[in-house]
């Protein structure tokens, strides 16, 4: 009976330690996954973070071209009735000296006429 307490006190020992090994590397395994975890996280939240700014970088590139696109055709559109109005106002201009001078042509007609009689 002496020698069968030192052995159960060295199994009880030994299960005991085994016991704390065990919970010991569970434990570490839990910290690990949690750490993997936290890790793939955090990498998911980078590469979204990284494609909502390739997004508003997209979408800022647009409107740039868009603004710049109606700008164009702004200027195009100015242009355009810029030239008209130039155009109207010498084609009106010229109808006019065309006409006072077709008018004094007859004046002179006239009055060579008058000098005839």
């Amino acid at each position: 009976a002496q020698v069968a307490v030192p052995v159960a006190a060295q199994v009880a020992v030994q299960v005991a330690a085994q016991v704390v090994v065990q919970v010991g590397a569970q434990v570490a395994a839990r910290q690990v996954a949690a750490r993997w975890m936290a890790v793939k996280v955090a990498a998911q939240v980078a590469v979204r973070v990284a494609a909502a700014r390739v997004a508003v970088q997209e979408a800022a590139q647009v409107a740039v071209l868009a603004a710049v696109q109606a700008a164009v055709q702004v200027a195009v559109l100015v242009a355009v009735l810029v030239a008209a109005q130039v155009a109207v106002k010498v084609a009106v201009r010229v109808a006019v000296e065309v006409a006072v001078v077709e008018v004094l042509l007859l004046v002179v007609e006239v009055g060579d006429l008058m000098n005839l009689f």
